[in-house]
């Protein structure tokens, strides 16, 4: 009898058929902090400039069809039909808040770069899992505003840059207290446009989140969001003294929650109507 409460148990965090999911996102999150661990290793040895170029030459086509994997595993979750009628929602959202612009390692006798703020707007699908449990990715794209400062020994002039970041994020989300959220997970970044500080910032991060959404009987919601992100931990293409962004901010968003018809999800009196 207990094995029939087990099974049938409408509360369960992970469902069997998410576990394969469940598994490929929790497998990104080991391979990026394995992938990580290395830099400090990498760096060390392949700072010199001609061993760099070397690498660079040879296995450029290599580095290209790494950023390509990365984007299919972070995708592939997504792919995966953990059953044939599901919840959604989709959302558009924007927002600003401060962003910082740094080095890791920083160089003794260059200038410094320091972050103006930032504005971000885009657009995100969440896929439910449960009563409690979700997967999101979307598209956005930020703006970035900052000004280097030269090295006080040479000295010379504040100079004021900006440049876009297209961000394509893959979270899993867990709700909590019918109003609340908490969401975590890798985000990959292309840089739009050129900075004057020597880096791209196309590269692979991470993203964290807190926040809570008001499903309303008509399938409308509204969504605020408090997050921080880290661009770019990992750079596609590697450099030696790389620099990495930081923003943390607020977003606000307004979405629709829709569903493919059959077995309802998500708690009874946010159900949306049968379509």
């Amino acid at each position: 009898m207990s094995s029939n409460i087990l099974t049938k148990h409408p509360g369960s965090l992970v469902r069997r058929q998410f576990l394969l999911t469940f598994i490929l996102v929790t497998c990104l999150f080991l391979l990026y902090g394995v992938a990580h661990s290395f830099l400090d290793v990498f760096n060390t040895h392949f700072s010199e400039p001609r061993v760099f170029q070397a690498i660079k030459q040879r296995f450029g086509g290599f580095i290209n069809m790494r950023a390509r994997l990365v984007i299919f595993l972070m995708l592939l979750p997504l792919l995966c039909s953990g059953q044939r009628t599901w919840w959604g929602e989709y959302a558009f959202n924007a927002g600003g808040g401060v962003n910082d612009i740094l080095r890791f390692k920083e160089l003794i006798g260059t200038g410094s770069v320091t972050g103006d703020g930032m504005w971000i707007a885009g657009a995100d699908l969440r896929r439910l899992a449960g009563d409690h449990f979700s997967f999101e990715t979307g598209l956005s794209y930020s703006h970035q505003y900052y000004h280097t400062s030269p090295d006080p020994l040479l000295g010379g002039a504040y100079v004021n840059g900006n440049f876009g970041l297209i961000s394509l994020p893959l979270t899993a989300r867990i709700d909590f207290l019918k109003l609340f959220f908490a969401d975590a997970g890798a985000i990959i970044s292309v840089q739009v446009g050129e900075g004057n500080f020597g880096t791209d910032m196309t590269g692979l991060g991470a993203t964290v989140g807190v926040g809570l959404q008001h499903n309303f009987k008509s399938d409308i919601f509204i969504r605020v969001r408090a997050h921080a992100s880290q661009y770019a931990l990992v750079h596609f293409i590697p450099e030696d003294y790389p620099y990495t962004l930081w923003n943390t901010g607020v977003t606000v968003g307004v979405g629709y929650r829709f569903i493919r018809l059959g077995h309802c999800n998500c708690p009874a009196d946010n159900a949306p109507r049968r379509r």
